[in-house]
């Protein structure tokens, strides 16, 4: 994983605080060097408490010129992020619309929706596609082929958008 990976996906909680030591090694280890990443790298198991592992990230990812994102714009960054790995091949269609979708889910984007489900977080077309999957008969080995090359399109145009924007 990667740097661009871990601020927001701490941000929503997707990672344990227990792990941001570990994170903080690897982060120091590929060049991301902030004296509290080194200081946060040191910790023990049981050393501090949650609160001041969150706080020593917070400095680290400060030190080194970003803020630790909102939750909403934690989930832009994260869309993004898949997207752009989808549309890499390092990560399957299927895979990369589903981390996307649930990255809706856990944003509550819903409540923002005005027509279709998912364009309260601009991925309508990548939540419809995410869904077609159901739809393929068995033994159908075209119909899958193409709705992966449809979430390859629209994550290249996810991929693509500023943070910020739905």
């Amino acid at each position: 994983m990667t740097f661009d990976y871990y601020v927001p996906a701490v941000a929503l909680g997707r990672i344990d605080t227990s792990d941001l030591p570990d994170i903080a090694t690897e982060l120091v280890a590929n060049g991301y060097d902030s004296p509290a990443f080194v200081q946060l790298a040191g910790v023990l198991p049981g050393e501090r408490t949650v609160w001041e592992i969150d706080e020593m990230w917070k400095r680290g990812v400060s030190e080194l010129g970003h803020e630790v994102p909102t939750r909403r714009d934690a989930a832009l960054q994260l869309r993004r992020y898949y997207a752009a790995r989808v549309v890499a091949g390092e990560l399957a269609p299927a895979d990369g619309a589903s981390e996307i979708v649930h990255l809706s889910h856990a944003v509550d984007t819903f409540s923002n929706d005005r027509e279709w489900a998912g364009d309260g977080f601009g991925i309508a077309k990548l939540y419809g596609l995410f869904y077609k999957y159901d739809d393929v008969p068995e033994g159908d080995r075209r119909m899958p082929a193409e709705i992966d090359e449809a979430i390859r399109v629209e994550c290249a145009r996810l991929a693509q958008m500023p943070d910020g924007v739905i």
